[in-house]
């Protein structure tokens, strides 16, 4: 599976946000070489690598109002991020008002506590065509009443968040029921007691298995794909495709399932490209993603395929090194 930009993007957001999920956070401390003060940072994903702090230092660590000025390394991409931020600190950690913008173009405005983002605050995505949250968080997360909306102010969602993602939006910790970890033969049992299915082809790449399945997939024929590292299950995929004289066809299927991935799972976090570079993705912080996108392909046949990815963030990151008769409703 290809390395997909967007991973990094979330993950320089989860680190701006200092922690993910239900993760504890790690802390990282380096010194400012010029003035000798010590900052800390608090990340379950990022561990920071250099910082410099124009503010007051207390006791040997950034104390009151300054300029912060930070470098980060992903702890799973090796990705580095900067960030400039003006900020109150305590005892070396964020602590109080903080605005910054990072180089990927994001932007923060709110407050943080012990080192991670508390209270209210205004989060502004570059990434995803300027797309904002406004309201509240909580462990570094989206968490209690919040607005997100399209960069024009058009409301995409307004309500209760909790640990980074709307309460509307169900859990990913199963996807056709399967649970992210199975076996390799647990994942055979489920499959082939689905209605008109059947285990096509499986082999391995490298230190990775592979299942390849044909079957319905909320009602249409798709190839369905898992993918296993050292016999735990971290990736599936739900692909269609058609000559490109047949093109329509996958653009229809596209958006079937964009609808019903809204109807699931609320509308997308990030949408790019139009038509044949449609990719959309939805966003578990620090733990899951779906990815659906129509992409060329050269076999079997020279043509477009739709793909329909789910991911264990952390399990794909481990094993590839890089972003990688059915139900009514197999969203």
């Amino acid at each position: 599976m290809r390395k997909a930009r967007f991973l990094t993007v979330i993950l320089a957001i989860v680190a701006t946000l200092a922690s993910a999920g239900t993760a504890l956070a790690a802390e990282s401390w380096v010194t400012d070489p010029r003035t000798g003060a010590k900052i800390g940072w608090d990340s379950s994903s990022m561990t920071l690598t250099s910082a410099s702090w124009s503010g007051p230092v207390a006791d040997g660590k950034a104390e009151g109002k300054g300029t912060l000025v930070i470098a980060t390394t992903n702890t799973l991409t090796g990705e580095t991020s900067t960030g400039q931020l003006e900020a109150e600190m305590t005892a070396g950690k964020l602590n109080g008002r903080v605005r910054g913008k990072w180089s990927n173009g994001d932007t923060f405005d709110g407050n943080y506590t012990d080192g991670r983002a508390d209270g209210k605050g205004i989060y502004k995505w570059a990434a995803r065509n300027g797309r904002v949250y406004e309201g509240e968080f909580r462990n570094g997360l989206q968490d209690g009443q919040g607005v997100y909306k399209e960069a024009n102010g058009k409301v995409i969602y307004e309500g209760q968040w909790k640990d980074g993602v709307p309460v509307t939006r169900p859990n990913l910790d199963k996807v056709l029921g399967i649970p992210w970890g199975a076996t390799q033969d647990e994942v055979k049992k489920v499959m082939l007691a689905r209605p008109n299915t059947s285990l096509r082809y499986a082999w391995k790449e490298g230190a990775r298995n592979v299942q390849q399945y044909w079957g319905p997939f909320n009602d249409r024929l798709h190839w369905i794909f898992f993918w296993f590292n050292e016999d735990r299950l971290y990736s599936v995929a739900a692909h269609v495709s058609a000559p490109e004289a047949q093109v329509d066809q996958v653009m229809e299927m596209l958006e079937l399932t964009r609808k019903g991935m809204a109807a699931r799972y609320g509308p997308a976090d990030t949408e790019t490209g139009k038509y044949l570079d449609t990719k959309l993705y939805w966003f578990w912080p620090g733990k899951y993603r779906i990815t659906l996108s129509i992409e060329r392909q050269s076999a079997p046949v020279p043509g477009f395929g739709m793909w329909l990815r789910y991911a264990d963030v952390a399990a794909l990151f481990k094993a590839e090194g890089k972003p990688a008769a059915a139900a009514k409703n197999d969203f």
